[in-house]
């Protein structure tokens, strides 16, 4: 049995058990499974398990299944997640691709998964792996515009076979991220409107409208509309404590991660307007006021800050007391990995400034090893293209 739930991009984890396998017939084939023979699990938000259930409908407003002969419904905002049976083998191999960070190829059996739960009647399950096979490209798209035509688009196909279903918030989410980075703006614009308004139709709810406003923010920002940007992310704080009051604990830590973003993400407005004092004194304060991985991602955006300070100037002084705060960084942080990924690209870019007069002899091989790092740990950071460019140098 395979556990999913509906998991916003900002977190990309996946959760999976082993699958249960039936048990096969003694003297022939067992006959592929009809959707009605096939008995899932549905998990509450309050914690309760409705076991052997058929699900006849999934969408983004309503949850209805047969359980011993009886027709139910509930609406889909109090489930939590789907422990899927019978899964084909092309299903644990996309696991396992996206486990190695092969987004192509878990994509590629996601699809394969989808076609053997249509060959099986499994309609509604074809339809969650079709989503899947665009979420595992979307979420390792990095800063490739090309691969982030393909998630878009992959997701697109799926929003087409299921335009009401219970994924169509984070497939419409992730599509927006998706035409962000292939910097297809009147697209993702288009999307946010969209969002906006089935968000309320709807009422999907004040996390998503959270989950919204931190994309409509990142928008503005790769938009250079910085002064926009910052506005809309002190909104998206608003929006993550009003949501935070009927949140669950799952909804709930995810917030907070949305909220931390916005904070960090705030102070980059600074440095893309080039307000440098401003923006280290901003994640100077955060530094010292948040918890650890607050702080992590305060020290590396006061590193990047100070750094772009020197404008190429060799000031030992400095460049030394950004190795320790990019180290201190690094050992802190426990989210993502971004702020790692770009404290890893700026000790790169330090060693090279401090150069042989103050560094032995094989400081260019270090930071090579630094960008190196970057690309092979944490290559769908927005600092992968960044370090891919410095190791071709």
């Amino acid at each position: 049995m395979s556990t999913y739930r509906r998991i916003p991009a900002a977190l990309a984890a996946l959760t999976l058990s082993i699958p249960a396998v039936a048990q096969a017939g003694k003297d022939k084939p067992k006959a592929p499974a009809k959707e009605a023979a096939v008995k899932d699990t549905l998990v509450k938000r309050g914690g309760e398990r409705l076991r052997s259930v058929e699900i006849v409908e999934l969408t983004a407003e309503t949850v209805k299944y047969k359980r011993a002969g009886v027709d139910s419904e509930m609406p889909a905002a109090q489930l939590l997640q789907i422990e899927w049976s019978d899964l084909p083998d092309a299903f644990e191999l996309a696991r396992g691709a996206q486990t190695k960070g092969d987004a192509e190829a878990a994509a590629n059996f996601f699809q394969e998964a989808a076609g053997k739960a249509a060959e099986a009647g499994r309609k509604i399950f074809e339809t969650e792996c079709r989503f899947l096979a665009g979420r595992a490209l979307a979420l390792g798209m990095g800063s490739d515009a090309t691969r982030a035509k393909a998630a878009a688009a992959a997701l697109q196909t799926y929003m087409d076979a299921a335009p009401n279903g219970f994924r169509v918030p984070e497939a419409l989410m992730l599509q927006i991220r998706a035409q962000r980075v292939a910097s297809d703006y009147a697209a993702a614009e288009a999307g946010l409107k969209k969002f906006e308004e089935t968000s309320t139709k709807q009422i999907w709810g004040l996390a998503w409208d959270a989950r919204g406003k931190l994309e409509k923010a990142q928008l503005m920002l790769v938009q250079g509309k910085p002064a926009e940007a910052r506005s809309a992310f002190q909104g998206v704080k608003s929006a993550v404590d009003a949501a935070l009051g009927t949140a669950t604990d799952n909804d709930a830590a995810e917030l907070q991660t949305l909220k931390m973003v916005a904070v960090v993400s705030e102070g980059e407005t600074y440095v893309r307007e080039s307000k440098l004092n401003d923006a280290a004194q901003y994640f100077s304060q955060l530094a010292a006021s948040g918890k650890a991985d607050l702080r992590a991602a305060a020290l590396a955006g006061q590193a990047h800050a100070e750094f772009l300070q020197l404008a190429g100037k060799a000031d030992v002084k400095v460049l030394r007391s950004l190795q320790l705060k990019l180290a201190e960084a690094i050992l802190l942080d426990s989210t993502s990995g971004d702020t790692t990924a770009k404290s890893l690209y700026l000790q790169g870019k330090v060693l090279l400034a401090l150069g042989a007069s103050n560094e032995a002899e094989t400081y260019k091989q270090r930071a090579r090893d630094y960008f190196d790092s970057v690309v092979r740990s944490y290559g769908t950071s927005a600092w992968a293209a960044d370090s891919r460019a410095e190791l071709q140098k």
